[in-house]
């Protein structure tokens, strides 16, 4: 995190210059957009991946309830049991769970912009903890957030 700040410093000292100084509110805008992005996108993603390891909970103590299982009882054991097994795990209605998820999904548009923004601005990527945001390895595509949304409000993986 250090590299990060002294790049924000940097930033600062370089847009205080007389030459540059027009320039600084519309950098530290740019930096100030960036900053509340990742702040709302990881405080989303968190959520998302605690609403993953509750539909995963779910799913294998549904599996354990019925070991003879066919894909065709499962479903239909599914539909029997209670719905939003995973949302009531974490307290949340399914209603509740959708907006998380489409949420993240906004959040994770809003860094797009505003990273494109502080490149456009600065010249310089956004970086958190001194590595391209978001990282790749991290990012949850629309199919996925649609598959853990089908299973939190069905119980199965079927839309």
């Amino acid at each position: 995190m250090s590299c990060c700040v002294f790049v924000v410093v940097w930033s600062c000292h370089r847009y205080t210059s007389r030459s540059a100084a027009g320039q600084f509110e519309t950098v530290l805008e740019a930096w100030e957009a960036a900053a509340a992005a990742v702040l709302q996108r990881e405080a989303l993603l968190a959520q998302v991946l605690q609403l993953q390891a509750a539909v995963t909970q779910c799913r294998q103590e549904q599996q354990q309830q019925i070991p003879w299982h066919n894909s065709m009882q499962l479903h239909a054991a599914a539909a029997a049991g209670d719905e939003g097994c995973a949302a009531g795990q974490l307290g949340l209605t399914v209603q509740q769970v959708r907006q998380v998820l489409w949420a993240f999904l906004a959040a994770d548009q809003q860094v797009e912009l505003a990273a494109e923004s502080l490149l456009a601005a600065t010249g310089q990527q956004l970086l958190v903890d001194c590595c391209p945001y978001p990282p790749q390895e991290s990012c949850v595509s629309v199919a996925q957030l649609q598959l853990v949304e089908a299973w939190v409000v069905t119980g199965s993986g079927s839309s």
